[in-house]
């Protein structure tokens, strides 16, 4: 009910919205959302995790990324903001969270170099020099360019380059 009614909210979104809010209840136990403490709020943001990613060792046990972090701390002020507005508490813990400050700046550009070699390699194929292509040229992620259905681009010969239809 809180992230459904979001407008633009992607399915992926609404499921990662969603497992925070269950691992929030099962961290804060049986403490009601109203009566939690900035301190619980705190413990949460700050939790252990253990990684997933390939790029590290698995099962090892770390506090999350700034990103991470950040994100479960919107989590929570959009969830106290829906519970305020329809008076379920009566004060809002989570605007004195501290929002992690972010050290990377994305999307990094890619040296003009490197990308006509890679765009001219003989290694890639035709598929792959489209994927890519998607990604930088038209600046699609990657959820969007594998949901992305052929109707959707149209390909003028004499400017090699992809149009995106836009779904209104």
């Amino acid at each position: 009910m809180l992230f459904r009614s979001t407008r633009n909210c992607s399915p992926h979104t609404y499921a990662a919205y969603s497992g925070t809010l269950d691992k929030l209840v099962v961290h804060l136990d049986a403490t009601p959302l109203g009566e939690a403490s900035v301190m619980d709020l705190e413990a949460f943001v700050e939790r252990p995790r253990q990684r997933r990613s390939p790029n590290h060792v698995r099962g090892q046990v770390v506090v999350g990324s700034a990103a991470t972090r950040r994100r479960d701390i919107t989590v929570l002020r959009s969830m106290y903001r829906f519970l305020r507005e329809r008076g379920l508490v009566d004060s809002d813990r989570s605007s004195l969270l501290r929002v992690p400050l972010l050290n990377n700046r994305n999307p990094r550009p890619v040296d003009d170099n490197v990308w006509r070699a890679l765009w001219g390699s003989d290694v890639l194929s035709d598929a792959d020099r489209v994927l890519i292509g998607l990604g930088f040229l038209c600046g699609l992620r990657r959820a969007e360019i594998t949901t992305l259905a052929a109707s959707q681009v149209v390909c003028r010969a004499e400017e090699h380059t992809p149009e995106l239809q836009s779904q209104a």
